[in-house]
């Protein structure tokens, strides 16, 4: 559940394309558009991590530094809230 505060919070939008070729309807404009339109249903204020192009085959994130780096300031509260296109 969104909880709003006095201060607008934040929705960290994730987005990532897993080739320079991306399958139509999944490009990162795509992706940040649906992010940005869902903060501004939740009324809140935005933040873009754009990985790129970043494979997702394998589960080491060495190769997705964005992601790992979301993921460790989740794990430290820094991060309340995410928008990820597609979970893939």
């Amino acid at each position: 559940m969104w909880e709003v505060k006095s201060m607008r919070e934040i929705l960290r939008i994730y987005s990532r394309i897993s080739s320079a070729v991306q399958e139509e309807g999944t490009s990162l404009k795509t992706q940040k558009d649906f992010g940005i339109r869902k903060s501004k249903e939740l009324a809140a204020k935005y933040q873009i991590w754009n990985e790129v192009t970043a494979s997702s085959h394998n589960e080491n994130l060495t190769n997705r530094p964005k992601i790992a780096e979301l993921l460790l300031e989740i794990q430290n509260g820094t991060i309340k809230h995410l928008f990820v296109y597609n979970n893939d």
